[in-house]
C-alpha cells in the first residue's frame, strides 16, 4: 500500500503496488493495474496461495467506508474483484484482511460493530479481529474472542505459510482493564517502561483457536472488560 506518484494514476490515494524478488535483491515497486486499483482506496493486502488478491477498498459497491474485496487471478493480471458480501463486511468499516493459504479461513480488522470488546472505563471503536469461513460460502462474521481479542486494540493479522498460526498485534496492556485499586506513581512509571505498556505487541495463536468463535451464536453486545 502507498500513495506515490505514478503513470496513468489518476489522482492522490492509496494503491497496492509489488515487487519480486531477484538474485540482485527486490525489483522497483509496480503498482497493480486496474481492475485492482481505483482512484478509490486499495489498501491492506493478503495473498493466498492461488495468487488471489484480498484488500480493502473504499470503491463504489461497498456496504460502509472500507469493505473488503477479491480479485482472482487471471491472464497476466486480476479479474474484476468481488465484494466479499454481506456475511463480511458491514456499515462500519472492514480492514486488513488475512487469508489463510488455503482460502478457507479469513481474519480481518472490524471496527464500529456490535460485538467489539471494549474497557468498561472507556468505550470507543479501538477494532477487533473478526474471522469468517468458506465453504461454499462465507459465514457470519464473528468476534475472535478473548483467545484473541481484548479491551485494546488488535489489527495486523496474518497466516504462517503452514496455516497453522495466526500473528497479530494487539495494544492491551497494564492499564488495559481497570486496576482494583489506583495506581502509584511507581507501579505507573513502571509500567510505561515495561513491553506491556500500550503501545503494542506482537502475539499469536493457533488457528483451532479461532473454531470456538466460529461456532458461537451472533451476538450483538459488547463485551466488557
Amino acid at each position: 500500500m502507498a500513495d506515490r506518484p505514478a503513470e496513468s494514476k489518476p489522482g492522490s490515494d492509496f494503491d497496492l503496488w509489488w515487487v519480486t524478488p531477484g538474485s540482485g535483491g527486490w525489483s522497483e515497486p509496480r503498482r497493480l493495474p486496474a481492475p485492482v486499483n481505483t482512484p478509490a482506496h486499495e489498501i491492506g493486502a493478503s495473498v493466498a496461495r492461488s495468487g488471489a488478491v484480498y484488500f480493502a477498498s473504499t470503491r463504489p459497491g461497498g456496504r460502509g467506508e472500507f469493505d473488503l474485496w477479491r480479485a482472482r487471478p487471471q491472464g497476466d493480471g486480476w479479474a474484476e474483484p468481488e465484494n466479499l458480501g454481506a456475511a463480511v463486511n458491514s456499515e462500519g468499516t472492514e480492514l486488513s484482511p488475512a487469508i489463510s493459504p488455503d482460502e478457507r479461513t479469513l481474519v480481518f480488522v472490524g471496527l464500529g460493530r456490535d460485538d467489539e470488546r471494549v474497557g468498561i472505563h472507556r468505550e470507543y471503536a479501538h477494532g477487533d479481529l473478526f474471522v469468517s469461513r468458506f465453504e461454499g460460502a462465507w459465514s457470519p462474521a464473528r468476534n475472535a474472542g478473548a483467545a484473541v481479542n481484548s479491551a485494546a486494540a488488535e489489527s495486523s493479522p496474518f497466516f504462517t505459510a503452514d496455516g497453522a498460526w495466526l500473528f497479530f498485534v494487539s495494544e492491551r496492556g497494564f492499564a488495559t482493564p481497570r486496576p482494583a485499586r489506583a495506581l502509584t506513581m511507581a507501579r505507573l512509571q513502571a509500567g510505561l517502561r515495561s513491553t506491556l505498556n500500550g503501545m503494542g505487541n506482537v502475539y499469536r495463536v493457533r488457528v483451532v483457536a479461532l473454531d470456538a468463535a466460529l461456532a458461537a451464536p451472533a451476538s450483538k453486545d459488547r463485551t466488557r472488560e
